[in-house]
Formats: structure tokens, C-alpha cells, sequence
């Protein structure tokens, strides 16, 4: 009786695991259709295939909607983090000139959330990426692929930034884009020593103009993988101007290098070619007064060409007071070590030839100085805190920056002065220390700094707009600035007038953006972020010309005063006793003319500020 009873059980178990089965897969299918249904009713999104069709990827549209857990702030106010949110975005890429759509094209997506994603156009361009991208600004290019001629240089696209906006409900966004094939490819060659291909070599190219000191004024960079034929192909997006730099080199493995090869706009169609060979190496050996080995010194390796394109590398010497660049070309290389108890930098330079290994011997000493200050740096539990960069000042001199060490222990050797002033982080970003600048007597110990707490920064989309127009601006340049007690500033360079920027949360943020064609605008970051809309930040600017800076001698860097500034033949202000002018007009001018006695003629293009922003540069007719 027993057995036809156990019989009876294990069917009834198995058509009731059969039903559950059934169900969730009936669940699944219907979720299935709903998104679909979903995608259709959000802006043309993906339908579902018909069987002789090969099925394309479809966007998953089930939008993390969970906002970012908001960071405890230490001040209260507008400056609170905005709720992340993930959308995927739709849409055709089309050629420029003929309007088609381009199929077989790689893009790449990039927003603030760390992770890229990269989509390949279908038929009639049409593309559709996942739900990963974060509302604000996000950066689009293409990709070329070596395999493909339409493709193995990279194609110009527009826009290649846009803002999604937080305030659009629908987790499938739509975008067209245009893309243009390049009007000029710079190819290069590149090949091992026995004459095999340098595939997979890394390869750099830098260009720019020459500067009126003879420097080499970058403008630009790009980087390729040499493909599996050695072959390297830049893409150039219009014809270059007369005169324009250009530099490329190629690196391999972490071994091989080339010399770097020079070219000068206009191009001439011809191969152009680097030979990697076996890099060399410098090893910068750092002792103190007495010979012993010092560490920690902060090292800073470049060529020393001015006319080369500026690049560098950096280090930290060891216990053993070493540091071993390499892989290098041949040249010669200037090294830049700065003590770490003084700040103080000392410069040495080294012709090192082909594939040559050679030592450079530093001595960064303390002769005749006495220990100025000394102290701790601790996080706000009381734990030491390590790398944390003090500007000091000891009496007149220059400021100059040092390090805490891994202890969180820091010391500074000085000439003796009346007194030293200290600062913790004084960065755009970095985080407040308390106090947050101190003076104490020159041979203080027991220093005490510590820091308040640790907050991340906040991230923002901002746009930049005419005030007439509502239109966004071309290219503009947005600079943030914290107050006093510690004065700060970051750059932000706003292409097509969009950009994301970061904010520290407990300071007092100014703003002031400049774009060519409109009046700098300026103003309390602050009021900016309560107005924000859709996570975005509008920033107006009033069509106009006006502009504030500096006229300075080139060689001594003084102002300069009594400095007439030029439109044709109306002179419109001269520079006062600090060097200062100041200029405002109803159109933006072409050029303005810059004159004073002792010193060359300066035809000055508004779009450009000098060697430094907010700054011009006459050149003395005799040495000074």
C-alpha cells in the first residue's frame, strides 16, 4: 500500500514543478514584451526582428532610476549631489556630405560614470546603445579599425559632446549624428631594426606653432596603435596652416624607441617613417651634503630642446636615493630634483647617445640652513596622513611646496627668517585643513594640522549661452575660484560650449567664463546651481567684447606702464602703473595693436591671451 502512495506523491511533485516552470517563463516573455512595447512608445526604439532577419541588440531599458546615495555634506545648501540616472540613446549616423547613412562605423560613448560604450552602426547607420550612460555631458567619438580602408583613420564627429538631461523622463534618448571623413591623413611607417613591422608600437603625435621665444606651443595631441603592418594614419581635419608643427615618435614594449621626426605644414604627400631601436636609460642618483643616498626626492625628466614638443616623465628616488627612466631616445635630457625638506629644485642635464645607459649624479644639500619648521599632518580621526602637499613661505621668499611623508611627518630647512607661513592643500580640490593657514616662528616644532573631513566633489553639466539668442556659445573657457583664506582656481575648457565640471562642496565658488564674440561674464557659482535645470547648469553671456589683463615685459615679466592699446586708428585705453588695461566694445575686434616706447610692435589677437591667460607680452628692442 505504501508503494502506490509514494508513486501518487512524485507525480503530483512533478506536474506542480512543471506549472512553475511554465509560469516563469510565460512572466518572462510578457516582461520581454512589455519593454518592448516600452522602447516603441520612448522614440522609435528597437522592434522586435522578423525571423529572416538577424536580430540587432536591443537596449535594455530598465533604467537604474535609483538615485546615488548623497554624500554627507559639511555645509548646508544648494551644493547637493543631482540623482544618477542611466539612460541608452538611439539613433542614425549620417555622412556629412551625402546624407546617407554610414554602416560598419565604431563609436564610443563616455560619460561621468566610469564605463565606455561602444556601439557599431547597422544598416542606414542606425545605432542604439546600452542603458549605461549617465545624464550630463557626454563625449562621443569614433573608432577606427585598421581593417577596414573607410574606417582605418578617424573620422571628425558632430557633436562630439552633448548634455543629456535629468529632467526628460524616458530612458531612451534620441540623437542623430554627422560624421565627416578626414581631409588629410598623416601616415607613418613603423619598423623594428631588422626591418619587420613595429606592429602594435604605440604612436604619438604632437602639433602646435612656434612660440615668439622659440618654443614649441602645444596645440594638440593624438595617440594610435600601429596596426598589424606597422602602419600608423592620423587623421587631420582640415588643411593645416602654413607654418603649423608637427612631432611624432613611436614607442614598443616598454623597450624599443624612436627618434622623435619633425614636420612642418604644408605636408608634402611622402612615406614617413620611424625606426624603433633599443631605448637607452638615465638612472638619477641623489646624495645630501655628506654623499648619503636621499630619497624621496620628486624628480621631473624632459628634453632639453626648447624647440622639441614638451613632454616628460616623473619619478621619486628610492632608500637608495635612485631613479631609473627608461626606455629613452638619444638627446639631451634635462632633469628637474626638488629636496623634499627645502623645496628647492636643482637641474642637471645629460647627452645620452643610442641605446646608452648613463648615471646622473644629483647633490641636493642643506649647508648652511636650519630646520624651520616641523610637524604632523592627521586625518579628522587623528591618523597621520601621508602625501598631503604644504605651500611654505619662509619669510620673503618665494613659496615653495613640500610633502608629508608616510607617517604623516613633514619638515621644512630654511635660511632664518622672522616667520613661516604654512597651508595645507591648497588645491581647487583638495580637501580643508584646519587651521587653514598658519604663521608661526621659525624653528617651530609639534605642528599640528589636520584635516576636516573628507567630502567627493560634486559633478555638474554646464552650458554656456548667448543671452540674446539662448543659443550656446562656440568654444568657451569657464574658470572657478575658491576665496580666501586659500584663493584657488581650475580651468575648464567648454568646446561646442558644454562641459562637466567638478565643485568642492564646502567652499565659496566664484565663476567667470569668456568665449569669443561675447562680454566674460562672472558671477556666484551657487545662484547658478539653485537655478539648474535637468541637472544643468545655464551660464549667460551678453554679445560684446571685454577684457581684462596685463602688459608685461617678456624677459623680466614687469608690468609695464603707459602701454597703448589700438583698434586701427582709435586708441582705446593705456595700461596703468600695474600693467593693467582694461577694453570694452560693442563687436569683437579683429586684432588690436599694442604699443610702448622700448619695446616691439604687438599686433594682439583677442582669442589668444599671451604665453598666460590674461596676460600680453612685449618684447624689449634692447636687453634689459
Amino acid at each position: 500500500m505504501r508503494r502506490p502512495l509514494w508513486i501518487l506523491l512524485s507525480v503530483l511533485l512533478l506536474a506542480a514543478a512543471w506549472f512553475l516552470v511554465a509560469t516563469l517563463d510565460h512572466d518572462e516573455r510578457s516582461r520581454d514584451e512589455r519593454s518592448r512595447l516600452a522602447a516603441l512608445a520612448l522614440g522609435n526604439g528597437p522592434a522586435r526582428p522578423a525571423l529572416a532577419e538577424t536580430p540587432a541588440p536591443r537596449a535594455a531599458l530598465e533604467a537604474d532610476g535609483a538615485a546615488a546615495s548623497k554624500a554627507k555634506s559639511r555645509q548646508s545648501g544648494v551644493l547637493e549631489a543631482d540623482p544618477e540616472t542611466l539612460v541608452a540613446l538611439c539613433g542614425r549616423v549620417v555622412d556629412e556630405q551625402s546624407g546617407l547613412g554610414v554602416e560598419g562605423m565604431r563609436l564610443s560613448f563616455l560619460s561621468r560614470r566610469p564605463r565606455t560604450a561602444v556601439v557599431e552602426t547597422g544598416p542606414d547607420g542606425s545605432y542604439c546603445t546600452e542603458c549605461v550612460l549617465s545624464c550630463g555631458v557626454v563625449s562621443v567619438m569614433h573608432l577606427p579599425d585598421p581593417g577596414d580602408p573607410r574606417f582605418d583613420a578617424r573620422w571628425t564627429v558632430e557633436p562630439a559632446q552633448f548634455l543629456l538631461r535629468s529632467d526628460v523622463e524616458a530612458p531612451l534618448r534620441h540623437l542623430d549624428i554627422s560624421v565627416r571623413s578626414p581631409a588629410q591623413v598623416l601616415e607613418v611607417q613603423v619598423a623594428h631594426a631588422d626591418g619587420s613591422a613595429g606592429s602594435a608600437s604605440n604612436v604619438s603625435l604632437v602639433w602646435g606653432d612656434r612660440s615668439s621665444a622659440g618654443g614649441f606651443d602645444v596645440l594638440g595631441r593624438d595617440f594610435q596603435l600601429a596596426d598589424a603592418h606597422g602602419r600608423a594614419r592620423f587623421a587631420l581635419a582640415g588643411e593645416p596652416p602654413e607654418g603649423r608643427l608637427f612631432e611624432l615618435e613611436a614607442e614598443f614594449s616598454g623597450g624599443e624607441v624612436s627618434d622623435a621626426l619633425a614636420l612642418t605644414a604644408p605636408l608634402v604627400p611622402r612615406p614617413n617613417r620611424l625606426d624603433l631601436y633599443t631605448g637607452g636609460s638615465l638612472t638619477v642618483r641623489c646624495t645630501n651634503d655628506r654623499g648619503e643616498p636621499l630619497a624621496g626626492v620628486s624628480l621631473w625628466l624632459a628634453s632639453a630642446d626648447p624647440s622639441r614638443a614638451p613632454r616628460g616623465r616623473v619619478g621619486d628616488t628610492d632608500a637608495s636615493g635612485e631613479f631609473r627612466f627608461a626606455p629613452l631616445a638619444s638627446g639631451c635630457w634635462s632633469v628637474h630634483a626638488v629636496h623634499p625638506l627645502t623645496g628647492e629644485s636643482v637641474l642637471g642635464e645629460c647627452d645620452l647617445p643610442r641605446g646608452a645607459q648613463r648615471t646622473l649624479g644629483l647633490q641636493l644639500g642643506l649647508a648652511n640652513l636650519q630646520p624651520g619648521v616641523r610637524g604632523v599632518v592627521l586625518d579628522e580621526l587623528d591618523r597621520p596622513l601621508g602625501g598631503v602637499p604644504i605651500r611654505v613661505r619662509n619669510g620673503n621668499s618665494a613659496p615653495v611646496t613640500i610633502q608629508s611623508g608616510a607617517e604623516g611627518r613633514f619638515e621644512y630647512w630654511g635660511l632664518a627668517s622672522a616667520g613661516i607661513e604654512l597651508s595645507a592643500g591648497p588645491g581647487f580640490l583638495d580637501d580643508d585643513f584646519v587651521p587653514p593657514r598658519m604663521e608661526v616662528p621659525f624653528g617651530t616644532s609639534g605642528v599640528q594640522i589636520r584635516r576636516a573631513g573628507h567630502d567627493e566633489p560634486l559633478s555638474y553639466a554646464v552650458e554656456c549661452v548667448s543671452r540674446d539668442t539662448g543659443e550656446r556659445v562656440g568654444d568657451a573657457t569657464l574658470r572657478l575660484l575658491t576665496e580666501e583664506p586659500l584663493a584657488t582656481e581650475q580651468r575648464f575648457s567648454a568646446p561646442g560650449g558644454v562641459t562637466q565640471i567638478l565643485v568642492p562642496r564646502s567652499r565659496h565658488v566664484l565663476y567667470a567664463v569668456e568665449a569669443a564674440g561675447y562680454k566674460a561674464a562672472q558671477g556666484e557659482l551657487s545662484d547658478a546651481i539653485e537655478a539648474r535645470r535637468g541637472g544643468v547648469l545655464r551660464l549667460e553671456l551678453e554679445p560684446g567684447f571685454q577684457t581684462d589683463f596685463e602688459v608685461r615685459d617678456r624677459v623680466t615679466r614687469r608690468a609695464i606702464e603707459g602701454a597703448r592699446v589700438w583698434l586701427e586708428r582709435v586708441q582705446l585705453a593705456s595700461s596703468d602703473a600695474q600693467g593693467h588695461v582694461h577694453v570694452e566694445l560693442d563687436e569683437w575686434p579683429a586684432a588690436l595693436r599694442i604699443e610702448c616706447a622700448g619695446y616691439a610692435l604687438r599686433e594682439w589677437d583677442p582669442r589668444s591671451l599671451g604665453e598666460r591667460a590674461g596676460e600680453v607680452l612685449l618684447e624689449p628692442l634692447s636687453p634689459r
